[in-house]
């Protein structure tokens, strides 16, 4: 680890980190970790040494959870592990960032609930959908795939782990779907930070992948019972479609001068397009905040904005209550819609009887969905649209690959 040598000090950090993985927890917190931590938050260390120190660190942090408490060094300055991924996943560099995502993807899925971030699942999101890394994939080299650091290999685990971080629990597609504004935000932040974008950022996008994958994780989770949940996956279509609508209508208010006039009128006609039942009790709080939003985006003076959102603040007026009621029992209603029948979704696909049902979607045929809808070439148009209008029921397309080994380096230690 000391070695002045770059090859041998970077194998040596590996090994250091695999000796980690059969120490006890105190030698690792008060001998090992403070060697890699002043390591991985050297700038002027080499990035090869400051990824294989993340890596090491993150491995441990799945044993020993005190490995994302703050940490202080002698010269008294703190470090907390999550805040550093979270800067490195905008490094410059590409292959730095690439590695910090993955750590942040592992570590998200893993450590959920105890570890809850909506900046760093809302950096998850902003990087999978980049064009910047959109355009290094596709000029990637296949054979570098399973490599850690590849854009290509990271667009594969992303792919997965946001509808396997769904089939947690209610508390995780919760946690995913409240995920969206935060997202929108780190969006718009490196695009006005960046020296010069590729591509204009596919806001609407990102939007209506979240909401994708919310519903189908809740199909899921009926498998060879669609007829008895036909009405309560319509509202938690409607839901989804309601506080993601709030959610973007709140950044649209706070985010006057940041977008511009595309994103600004996708996002608009998003947010217009939706068509909400009024009289649902449950909606009403969200119902009442969406149109207090709608009345604040008075800065708006394209046309086709306007004409996009006329038509849902018109419906929005026969909404009974004030804008300022107390909204504490908003979010208790998403217990209610996000939740799987009440349970936290079995990764096993359910009972025997549900596994020989026809027309059923297991977990599996869900994550490979998932997989194949969001490849590269899938993401400029997005599978499909979610609406109100869309059909009850779809056949899932189903694929022979298996996802045992990305799922494994998703949760599993670094080779």
């Amino acid at each position: 680890v000391r070695s002045r040598n770059q090859t041998i000090r970077e194998v040596g950090i590996s090994c250091f980190g695999k000796l980690g993985l059969f120490s006890d927890e105190n030698t690792v917190l008060s001998e090992f970790r403070p060697i890699l931590q002043k390591i991985l938050e050297n700038d002027h260390e080499k990035l090869e040494c400051r990824g294989q120190a993340l890596l090491a660190l993150a491995d441990w942090a799945l044993l020993y959870k005190d490995i994302l408490r703050p940490y202080k060094d002698n010269d008294g300055e703190t470090f907390v592990l999550v805040d550093t991924v979270k800067k490195l996943m905008n490094h410059s560099n590409m292959s730095m960032a690439t590695i910090a995502t993955e750590v942040g993807a592992k570590l998200s899925l893993s450590l959920f609930p105890s570890l809850s971030d909506n900046e760093l699942m809302g950096q998850l999101l902003v990087n999978f959908f980049d064009p910047t890394h959109q355009q290094l994939c596709e000029s990637e080299v296949c054979a570098e795939t399973k490599e850690v650091g590849s854009p290509l290999r990271l667009q594969q685990l992303l792919s997965l782990f946001f509808p396997a971080f769904c089939l947690k629990s209610k508390e995780s597609r919760e946690f995913f779907l409240a995920s969206i504004r935060s997202s929108l935000e780190v969006a718009i932040l490196r695009t006005s930070n960046a020296k010069k974008r590729i591509r204009v950022y596919p806001l609407l996008t990102l939007v209506e992948y979240v909401c994708t994958v919310l519903v189908q994780s809740k199909g899921s989770g009926t498998c060879g019972r669609e007829d008895e949940t036909k009405e309560s996956d319509s509202d938690l279509r409607e839901y989804v479609l309601l506080s993601a609508s709030l959610q973007v209508a709140q950044f649209l208010v706070k985010n006057e001068g940041g977008l511009t006039a595309t994103q600004r009128r996708s996002l608009c006609k998003f947010v217009g397009g939706q068509d909400f039942d009024t009289s649902s009790l449950p909606l009403q709080k969200n119902l009442l905040r969406l149109r207090a939003c709608l009345d604040e985006l008075n800065y708006i003076s394209d046309a086709s904005s306007l004409k996009s959102l006329r038509g849902l603040m018109e419906v929005l007026q026969n909404v009974e209550g004030s804008d300022h009621e107390d909204d504490d029992a908003t979010q208790n209603s998403l217990n209610e819609h996000v939740s799987s029948d009440g349970e936290s979704v079995s990764t096993t696909g359910g009972n025997e009887d549900d596994g020989n049902s026809s027309g059923e979607s297991t977990v599996s045929d869900v994550l490979m969905d998932s997989m194949a809808r969001c490849t590269l070439s899938s993401k400029e148009n997005p599978p499909r649209k979610v609406s109100l209008s869309v059909k009850e029921s779809r056949r899932i397309r189903r694929s022979s690959q298996s996802t045992v080994s990305v799922l494994e380096s998703l949760g599993s230690p670094n080779m």
